[in-house]
C-alpha cells in the first residue's frame, strides 16, 4: 500500500507522458509492459472502499473499460493502448 501511496503523490507532481506512465506502471504490478484485467483487479481490491468509483464493482465494468483500451484485443494494454486511450476517451482518465 505504501508504494501506491507514493505514487499517487508522484503522479500529482507528473506532467504529460510521465503522468502517463507513472499511472501505467503502478497497475503493471509484474512489470511485464503490460496491463492484465488480474493486475487491475488486485490494485482495485488493495485499496478502501471509499477510494473506489461507485460503479467499478458492477459486473463488467472492468471487463468494458479493459475492452475499450485494448485496441490488440489479446487481453494485454501496453503503455501505447493505454496511452491512446485516455486521450480519445476522458472517462478513462479518472
Amino acid at each position: 500500500m505504501r508504494e501506491i501511496l507514493c505514487g499517487f503523490s508522484s503522479l500529482r507532481n507528473s506532467r504529460g507522458d510521465d503522468a502517463l506512465r507513472l499511472c501505467f506502471q503502478m497497475y503493471d504490478t509484474d512489470q511485464s509492459g503490460c496491463i492484465t484485467k488480474e493486475e487491475v483487479a488486485s490494485m482495485l481490491r488493495a485499496l478502501p472502499e471509499d477510494c473506489l468509483p461507485a460503479d467499478i464493482t458492477e459486473p463488467g465494468k472492468l471487463d468494458g473499460i479493459l475492452d475499450r483500451m485494448d485496441a490488440s484485443s489479446d487481453g494485454k494494454v501496453t503503455f501505447d493502448e493505454f496511452k491512446a486511450a485516455t486521450q480519445r476517451d476522458s472517462s478513462l482518465q479518472e
